[in-house]
């Protein structure tokens, strides 16, 4: 959006910054959740799922979906 706010020959539109000033904000907000999820759900999970005793979760690679069936 910066780009496209300060390409061309004239100002930027007043929408052109209120889309902008919009989704900044959105996006902080979800990066904010997403701060808290790393920075108090997930250490809690994690000692939750110690307790257990289970195994670590592994995560597997997709299988190549270039092949045929």
């Amino acid at each position: 959006l910066n780009t496209i706010s300060r390409g061309g020959d004239y100002k930027p539109t007043k929408q052109s910054y209120a889309v902008k000033e919009e989704l900044s904000n959105e996006i902080d907000l979800q990066l904010g959740k997403l701060s808290r999820i790393m920075e108090e759900d997930l250490p809690k999970f994690n000692a939750a799922y110690k307790a257990l005793n289970l195994d670590p979760l592994q995560i597997k690679s997709p299988e190549n979906k270039s092949e045929g069936p």
